[in-house]
């Protein structure tokens, strides 16, 4: 799966979870695996995503949607 984006298209982009210790020490350039969270300014550029996240079955990547729950 592979969607090419224009810079502007996304908001933000991070790392969650810390760093294994093991990865530190060793000063190696190949890190663990981590999960991200991705903002984007359009629906559409997130839509594009989400359909296409079926080719990924089987594969050691996956794709969500978190919906935030708001409290009124």
């Amino acid at each position: 799966m592979q969607e090419e984006f224009q810079p502007d298209e996304v908001e933000i982009i991070h790392r969650i979870g810390q760093k294994k210790k093991s990865d530190e020490d060793q000063g190696s350039r190949q890190e663990s695996k981590r999960a991200v969270i991705t903002t984007l300014q359009l629906n559409k550029s997130k839509m594009k995503i989400l359909l296409k996240q079926r080719l990924l079955k089987g594969k050691e990547y996956v794709i969500m949607e978190d919906i935030v729950r708001y409290s009124s």
